[in-house]
């Protein structure tokens, strides 16, 4: 895909965004970070473990 701006435009916009926590950096980290997402993470922590359980008990105690 193509750039819109040329070399010195692109400076100059770059150039304006001075800071951290700029508005759209927040609205991302408050999605990523909801308790969602939370949840998310535990439930498949959760179930990677079930799985590998019950591998261990197909592969050992089956056999």
């Amino acid at each position: 895909m193509a750039d819109v701006h040329n070399k010195t435009t692109r400076s100059y916009n770059m150039s304006r965004i001075k800071g951290k926590n700029t508005r759209p950096e927040i609205l991302v980290r408050k999605s990523i970070m909801t308790d969602s997402f939370h949840h998310f993470v535990f439930i498949s922590y959760v179930l990677s473990i079930i799985l590998l359980l019950s591998i261990y008990i197909l592969l050992f105690l089956y056999h």
